[in-house]
This record gives C-alpha cells, sequence and structure tokens, in this order.
C-alpha cells in the first residue's frame, strides 16, 4: 500500500536513460576509411562484453529512478488486520468530537473539550496513511466538513478549532451522519465489496448523549446492522470517555412571569428555579436577579443534594416604561460594586447555566370595555344619562376591581383603563361612551379597546354578536359571563351555534333560585396564566360561594376547562384561539356580581379579575424567549415603504438588516439566523415614526444541564447494541484504540537501496571504462 500513490507516475521517468542511450547511438554513422585496414580489430567476445555492460549500466540507472519514485510514494506493510479491502482501498476513520455544552466542565484546570481533543488528535498520529472524518457532535456541521480526507493536517486544525456549543451530543444521529459522509455512492463500482470503518466516540460519561440507543423502545441493533448493510460498510466502534464520572451542577433552572403580562406601573412579579443536580449539599451560594441590570433580588440560598429550590421576586413598583425589559437571574456573582466573600467556594460543573435571561414585554394600561345588562330602572339613584349603574352593580365591582385607584380618587396607576356602558349604548361595531363633560357621550369604536366584558347581557342582538366576533377574530379578548337576566338559548343561536361558534360551550337553564344547588370553586388548572397568582394553593377558593350557575349542556370543539365547582360543573371555560381566531374568549356559568354569588365580597375577586382582564387584552402573543434557530418575527402595521428591522446579534459587532415581507396582507420583519444564545437587540425603523427598539433572548434549552454519568449497566447495554469497545484512556493508553499495528514503511529502506545502487553504478562505471591494454 502507498500513502502517496499519487507519486507512483514518477515510474515513467526510469525509461528515460534508455531513451537517451538509444538516441545518442542513433546519431553515429559508420564511415569507411581506407587505414583503418592497418588496425587491429576487435574480437567479438569483447564486443559483447562491451554492450553487456552498457546495458547492465542502464539497467541500475533505471532501477534507481523507479526506486526513488516508489520510496517517494511512501509503501506500508500492514499486518492481517490491514483496514483494506480485498482489492487494496483503504478502510476509513471517523472521529465522532462531541463539542456539546457539557464538555466545558473543569477537570483538574483544563475542560473536558481540551482533553478530548488531545485524544483525537493522538488518533491522527496512529492513522497515518488513512482517509479519516470528522464529525462533531452538537455544532452545526456542512455534510461535506464531514466526508472523507487523507489530509491529515486539516482534520487535525478542524480538531484544534473545535467549540463548544448549547446543543445536546446525540451520538445515534451523529453515527448516521458519520455513515452517509463514508458510504460509496450507489453507483460507484466500490459498492460491491464491503468497506471497514472504525468510528471513534470521544465524550464525556453523560448518558443524556446515549438517550436514543439506550431507549429499548428503539430496536437500535437492527436499525444499525442495517444502516451497515445498505451503506455498504463493515464497522467498529469504540468509545474514548473523557474525563471523571462526576456530575455536579448547580444551574438556573428557570425564570417565569407569574402575572403577565406586566403593565406600566404595576406589580410584577417572577418565579425562579434553582436546581442542585449532584449529591453535595450547598449553602449561602449567591443568587441575583436584575431588571434591566438594576438588582431586584440579592439573597444567599441553600441547596440540599439533588434539590430544586423555587424563590419568588417582585417588583413592587413596576417597571416604568412600556417596552420590552431583561430579567437576569444569575448563580455565583454578586452585584456590581460588592466584593464576594473570600471563603465563597463556586461549585464544580458547567458555568454557562449558571444565568439565565428572559425577556417581558410591559405594557400599558389594558383599556377595557365592560357592557352589563342592568335594567336603568333597577338602578337606585340612576339618572338618564349615565353611562354606568350607580348602585352596587356588577358595573361597578367591575370598575372598581380593574381600576381601583381611579374608584377611590387616588392618582396612582391603575392595571386598566375602564369604560362602563350598559347594553343600549352598544350598537355593535360602535359604543357611546361617557364625554369629557359630564352628560355628553361619544361614540367609539369597539375596536379601540383590548378587552371586552359582557356581564348579564340579557341576549346579544345580530349586530352585537358580529361585532363581538369579529373582535376576537382580530386578536380582541372577551369574557362572557351571563347573569340573572340572560337567556342562554339565545347565547347558543348568536355565538355558540352548535358549536362552529366563538363560544366555549352550550349552556343550560340555571339552577333553582332557593339555593337548593348552592355550592363553592373546588378544582382549577393552576399552571393557566389567568390562575397563576392562586400560587397553586386550593385554600384561596374557600370563601367563595355560588348560590345559582349555568350547567354546561354541552362543550365546544376548542373547549378547555379551567375552574369548576365543588360539583363538578365548569366555572371557567376558555375557547382555545386557532390560526383563524387570534384573540381569546372566556365564559363564565355564573354573575360578575352580587346576585347570585359573593364573588364581589372575596379575596378572590380583584385579583381574578385583573388577572383575566391582563390576559385577555395581551392580544396576539408575541414571542420575546426564543429557542436557538427560532425566528424573530415582528408584525409591522401600516408599514411605510422603507420600513427595516435592524437586528444586533450577541456575537456580532454591528447590526444586520432583516427581511419585511407580507404575509396575509400583513407586513412582517423577520430575522433567522438566531443559532447564537444570547441578547438580541432590534430596532424597528420605519420612516415618519419614532424607532422602537426591542430586545429577544435566545436560550439555550437546559439538556446539557443534567450531567449524571452512565451507569455499569448502561454500559454493558451499549456493548451488547453496538458492539461497542470502550477505551477509558485513565485505564489504557489511546495507543490501544486502534486494533491496527503501525504499518511498516518502507520509504527509508527505498532510499538506502537507491543510495547504494549509485554508489554500485559509480564503481562499475570507473572499472568498465579503462582503457584494455588489448584493445590498445
Amino acid at each position: 500500500m502507498f500513502a502517496n500513490p499519487l507519486m507512483l507516475v514518477g515510474l515513467s521517468v526510469a525509461v528515460l536513460p534508455i531513451v537517451v542511450h538509444l538516441l545518442s547511438r542513433a546519431r553515429f554513422r559508420s564511415v569507411d576509411w581506407g587505414a583503418m585496414m592497418f588496425l587491429d580489430g576487435v574480437g567479438g567476445s569483447q564486443s559483447r562484453s562491451r554492450k553487456f555492460h552498457q546495458w547492465f549500466l542502464l539497467l541500475i540507472r533505471a532501477l534507481m529512478v523507479a526506486l526513488l519514485a516508489v520510496a517517494l510514494a511512501r509503501p506500508e506493510i500492514r499486518g492481517k488486520f490491514a483496514s483494506t479491502t480485498a482489492d487494496g482501498r483503504r478502510g476509513v476513520v471517523v472521529i465522532l468530537l462531541d463539542c456539546s455544552a457539557s464538555m466545558g466542565f473543569d477537570e483538574n484546570g483544563h475542560s473536558r473539550l481540551d482533553l478530548a481533543r488531545e485524544a483525537a488528535k493522538q488518533l491522527l498520529s496512529l492513522h497515518r496513511g488513512d482517509r479519516v472524518s470528522l464529525v462533531l457532535m452538537g455544532q452545526p456541521q456542512p455534510p461535506a466538513e464531514r466526508l472523507p480526507t487523507g489530509d491529515l493536517w486539516d482534520v487535525g486544525r478542524r480538531i484544534e478549532a473545535a467549540q463548544l456549543t448549547y446543543a445536546r451530543a446525540d451520538v445515534d444521529r451523529a453515527l448516521g451522519e458519520a455513515l452517509e459522509a463514508i458510504a460509496p455512492p450507489a453507483d460507484s463500482p466500490d459498492r460491491g465489496d464491503r468497506l471497514p470503518a472504525t468510528f471513534y466516540v470521544i465524550t464525556d460519561r453523560q448518558a443524556a448523549n446515549w438517550r436514543n440507543v439506550l431507549d429499548d423502545t428503539n430496536d437500535t441493533p437492527a436499525a444499525w446492522r442495517q444502516r451497515l448493510d445498505r451503506a455498504g460498510v463493515i464497522a467498529r466502534v469504540v468509545c474514548i470517555p473523557i474525563g471523571s464520572p462526576e456530575s455536579e451542577n448547580v444551574l438556573v433552572k428557570s425564570v417565569e412571569q407569574i402575572n403577565a403580562p406586566a403593565v406600566v406601573g404595576q406589580p410584577v412579579e417572577f418565579e425562579v428555579k434553582v436546581q442542585n443536580q449532584g449529591p453535595v449539599q450547598w449553602a449561602a451560594l449567591p443568587l441575583l436577579v436584575t431588571a434591566d441590570r438594576r438588582p431586584i433580588f440579592n439573597q444567599k440560598v441553600n441547596l440540599a443534594p439533588d434539590s430544586t429550590a423555587t424563590f419568588r421576586v417582585s417588583i413592587p413598583a413596576g417597571l416604568p416604561d412600556a417596552g420590552t425589559h431583561l430579567i437576569t437571574a444569575e448563580l455565583n456573582r454578586t452585584p456590581p460594586g460588592v466584593a464576594p466573600p473570600p471563603t465563597t467556594v463556586k461549585p464544580r460543573g458547567l458555568v454557562e447555566d449558571d444565568r439565565l435571561d428572559l425577556v417581558i414585554d410591559v405594557k400599558d394600561p389594558i383599556r377595557v370595555l365592560v357592557v352589563t345588562g342592568d335594567d336603568p330602572a333597577d338602578r337606585p339613584n340612576a339618572k338618564d344619562d349615565d353611562a354606568m349603574p350607580a348602585g352596587t352593580h356588577v358595573g361597578q365591582y367591575l370598575a372598581a376591581a380593574l381600576a381601583p385607584y381611579k374608584a377611590s380618587k387616588k392618582k396612582l396607576a391603575d392595571p386598566c383603563v375602564v369604560e362602563a356602558v350598559t347594553a343600549e349604548r352598544w350598537a355593535g361595531a360602535l359604543v357611546r361612551t361617557p364625554g369629557d363633560k359630564k352628560g355628553e357621550t361619544r361614540e367609539v369604536r369597539l375596536s379601540a379597546f383590548q378587552a371586552v366584558i359582557l356581564a348579564g347581557l340579557e341576549q346579544l342582538t345580530d349586530a352585537q354578536a358580529v361585532a363581538i366576533e369579529q373582535f376576537v377574530y382580530d386578536g380582541g379578548g372577551v369574557l362572557i359571563a351571563p347573569g340573572e337576566l340572560s337567556r342562554p338559548t339565545a347565547y347558543d343561536v348568536a355565538l355558540f351555534r352548535d358549536g362552529a361558534g366563538i363560544l366555549a360551550a352550550s349552556l343550560a337553564e340555571a339552577t333553582p333560585f332557593d339555593g337548593s344547588m348552592q355550592t363553592t370553586l373546588l378544582g382549577f388548572e393552576a399552571t393557566h396564566p389567568i390562575l397563576k397568582f392562586l400560587g397553586g394553593r386550593p385554600d384561596a377558593l374557600l370563601p367563595v360561594s355560588v348560590g345559582q350557575y349555568f350547567p354546561v349542556d354541552r362543550l365546544g370543539p376548542q373547549a378547555q376547562v379551567l375552574m369548576r365547582y365543588a360539583t363538578g360543573e365548569p366555572f371557567l371555560i376558555e375557547s382555545v384561539s386557532s390560526s383563524q381566531r387570534r384573540g381569546k374568549l372566556l365564559l363564565m356559568t355564573t354573575s360578575l356580581g352580587e346576585d347570585w354569588s359573593t364573588l364581589p365580597m372575596t379575596s378572590f375577586y380583584l385579583p381574578f379579575v385583573q388577572s383575566a382582564a391582563r390576559y385577555l387584552g395581551e392580544g396576539p402573543p408575541r414571542r420575546f424567549n426564543l429557542a436557538p434557530g427560532e425566528p424573530i418575527e415582528l408584525p409591522i402595521e401600516d408599514a411605510a415603504e422603507g420600513s427595516v428591522l435592524r437586528v444586533k446579534p450577541p456575537d456580532a459587532p454591528e447590526e444586520r438588516a432583516s427581511e419585511v415581507t407580507r404575509v396575509g396582507g400583513q407586513t412582517v420583519a423577520r430575522f433567522g439566523d438566531t443559532e447564537t444564545p444570547g441578547l438580541y437587540v432590534a430596532r424597528l425603523i420605519d420612516p415618519g415614526r419614532k424607532t422602537v427598539t426591542l430586545q429577544y433572548t435566545v436560550t439555550a434549552p437546559r439538556d446539557e444541564s443534567d450531567l449524571e454519568s452512565l451507569t455499569p449497566a448502561d454500559w454493558q447495554h451499549l456493548e451488547s447494541r453496538l458492539e461497542l469497545t470502550r477505551l477509558d484512556p485513565a485505564v489504557t493508553p489511546i495507543a490501544a484504540a486502534t486494533a491496527l499495528p503501525a504499518p511498516l514503511e518502507l520509504w527509508v529502506w527505498l532510499l538506502g537501496a537507491v543510495l547504494i545502487l549509485g554508489l554500485l553504478e559509480m564503481k562499475l562505471s570507473r572499472n568498465w571504462s579503462r582503457t584494455d591494454p588489448a584493445e590498445a
């Protein structure tokens, strides 16, 4: 075998001495000269001897050139385990290098990735002359870079340049990609003979890397053999585990806003979870939470082994400006200007997951329209020009709950701006609301509000039904709470329409007014945004007593029950939005006033109503917290010519312009290059308008934070499923990773032969060129 077979072209030069000799002889002509007859002739034996000498020297010279060409081709001799096919084709070496985040674990001052690079470079030195394919697990890699090559210097350069990434190393997927890279094409003449290949998996001992291989529901052994047969490859898999089996790690698991959406000037609450994934108990670990880089929480936390601790963090005064704000939770860090205690011991493990960012969208106060079904004649102290009930009616309860400071005439920020009117003042697409002066009214479009609450309406006119349906389809939020005057059949006809409308359920007639079916609230979906304020505490519902309600006759196809009575009947139902209906709709089965329940008198009422208004008024969700590769998309209303979104990624020194397209009649700016985790700052430049700055965060998944190591049973499982050979560098040198002995290179011996032949040629030429006395 030859390491540089191209140099064998030099064999053609071996005939050059013979060609030169023949050309030299062709230049001489025989000339008859009379005086030659007096000279002694040369005998026949002497002539034959001279020709033999000449041809022998020519043979030596040609052999010298041929041996030099073969030496430059670097011939090798391998043993009986040579990775070659029957026709002399070489096998392939595949190095699968783990570049996932877990390889950043510190091992006595060196990361696991550093140790893996050294192991990979040692493998290259053991396979001189082989073709090598390099697969970087967990790192985006063009297919062309996985193709096998004989340029080991380039492979070594790429190994040295490999960097840590956020993604998980999937060994099963990487083996498939490597197999595709080395398999001969289907139409290749080499496809008939099976290609020998050795796969070296250089990774840490993290069990998550082998998740798909260890999954017993996957028939991995059979699938692996089938893939090898289809590719025409004979494979040997060698795993080189890097680093120690230690798996301790402390991380910020999640940061979540409890009372979303945030409203300007209103308290904002967060839930921060910190996890200890190890057997060591940690005490007095600094946990710092900042809002726009200003500390809002700084505490020493204690973590038990293999536990998760939850911390409530709040900003009582809220945030002063509408727009996006960055919330950051970070372990092992003290506020700026504060020196850490000298005795602080930081846990080993990953550093990348010690921090987690969350971008929240702070909105201006929610514009809410409350439409009540109160009869003006029943309202004490009512006046003809009143837009809102004057007594203790549902409209007043809602207005006081949604804007408590305005109701108490205090000049503080409320979460909502409320307009309350009776059904008579709502004509459909237009609403007559109180004007600036007493007794005046003004017409406002329904689309000017973000949320609408229909409380106790008897029925909806055709115009009202069409308007409220269009309002929901356009992205608005609606809460429907029927009351004493409401007729369920009218709601069914106007909004449920046998499940084809927007209403979440069809309601039956109300329970008896005598209180014989009185009940309380019992079950609820604690994870739903509306109900997160309860903190999962069922005792928060105990004060509520419901005397009458509307039983559900039939749930709609998109209905989700969020709360129930003790009887099991639904109390709160959501009609889940779809791609066609961007807004939200909630249906309560009892009144929001005091006529049917004690709701307005309980501590549950105000936070519940405010939470519902926030949720409904949030509008179509805009995603500011993205996964790697998820594009930034920003709808632009009434976009002017030349509108552009410029985005600064975390790894770029300058902004990049994004593409602006029209999708479904709407202008959308889209930026797709979000593979790098970190903070992205976007500026929407719309001619004629103020530039809007938004923040987006791309967060790497927390899969790599689980550093749990493979157990002995897992190793046995892998060895049986993949016929895997484990080579631990801590026990066995890397040189033992290959069953192939180092090839014996012959080029040195060939150069020695060329030198000997050269000396022999010089010696023979001198001896045979001397003049023979007989010939003289």
